[in-house]
């Protein structure tokens, strides 16, 4: 990873709740604000941004002992002490019902490093627990896009938007993978619908489709 990207990395990925921000921000309907990755016809470059699960979202499913361990888990990851933040998820795993959870909280980390072999696995494994959570299908097709598993990205960005139909970071999430395919028109489509909510969007498509106006 280069050393712009780990700084634009670092920089996000705690502001909010568990989420981000950067030129590509969005905040969803969990109150977890989450970015994307920037990309051009052909290249993902990587995520800047991961997080889709609040401690807010975390109060409807959780109540004791597994609430209590991913908030610390938060905690630590906000003021910066990954080590013992990555350790407090790793016990939060031990409880079932706190697993999944924890698992997408883990795999988000491994997003923000940069390592994403090992987000994909912990996502993957979030839902096969927990299926049907919007915010963790929209991770993994970050990590499957800059893998340049482009169909498995799509498939996951398209469920995440099926989920949460309002959720634009998902619309930009498809926007950008189709870009790196090279289906400029679709992805236009996508992109401006997710231009209403997400500056980041808007930055691309004057990039891509109306480059005279960022020479301005």
């Amino acid at each position: 990873m280069s050393t712009y990207a780990r700084s634009v990395i670092t920089a996000i990925v705690f502001a909010g709740s568990l989420g981000a921000q950067s030129q590509f921000v969005h905040k969803d309907a969990s109150n977890a604000d989450m970015a994307t990755f920037s990309t051009g016809p052909g290249e993902i470059r990587g995520p800047v941004g991961v997080g889709t699960i609040s401690v807010r979202e975390l109060e409807r499913p959780l109540e004791g002992k597994g609430l209590r361990l991913l908030q610390k888990a938060r905690e630590l990851l906000a003021r910066g002490e990954r080590e013992r933040g990555l350790e407090q998820l790793r016990v939060a795993m031990g409880d079932q019902i706190a697993e999944p959870y924890a698992l997408a909280m883990l795999g988000n980390e491994h997003l923000r490093a940069g390592d994403y072999d090992s987000a994909i696995r912990e996502l993957q494994t979030s839902l096969q627990l927990l299926p049907g959570q919007a915010g963790t299908h929209s991770n993994l097709a970050l990590a499957l896009g800059v893998r340049q598993r482009n169909e498995e990205a799509l498939i996951e960005a398209r469920k995440a938007l099926q989920l949460d139909p309002g959720r634009a970071k998902a619309r930009f999430v498809i926007g950008q993978i189709l870009l790196q395919m090279g289906r400029a028109k679709e992805a236009e489509f996508h992109l401006k619908l997710a231009a209403v909510d997400l500056p980041g969007a808007r930055a691309l498509l004057t990039k891509y489709f109306n480059p005279e106006a960022q020479s301005r």
